[in-house]
């Protein structure tokens, strides 16, 4: 019985843990990174997009400048990121953006 549900129990704690780390690919702190080193180059005052910070949008706004296949001004910036970079990345947006509990400035 005891090597029955070893057997039973271990592949169940193996799916759980990579079930577990599955979602934890795309995380705020990633998606600063990615805009630290992607968007601010451009996004500031002195810069070629303008200053811009994650809380100058709206959560939809932010959604909808994602369902753009091009960024306007960068065609091509997005296929230069790996999926998770571009999850992070607007996870990092939604949660900043002016209408999220908890906006930050990215500077």
């Amino acid at each position: 019985m005891t090597r029955t549900l070893r057997l039973v129990l271990l592949p169940l704690l193996l799916l759980s843990l990579s079930l577990g780390t599955a979602g934890a690919a795309a995380n705020v702190k990633v998606g600063k990174e990615v805009f630290q080193n992607n968007c601010r180059t451009c996004h500031t005052a002195s810069g070629e997009g303008g200053a811009l910070s994650p809380a100058e949008k709206t959560r939809a706004q932010w959604r909808r400048f994602f369902k753009k296949t091009e960024h306007p001004g960068q065609p091509g910036i997005f296929q230069q990121l790996s999926e998770d970079e571009k999850k992070s990345l607007r996870l990092f947006l939604d949660h900043n953006a002016a209408d999220a509990d908890h906006a930050e400035t990215c500077g």
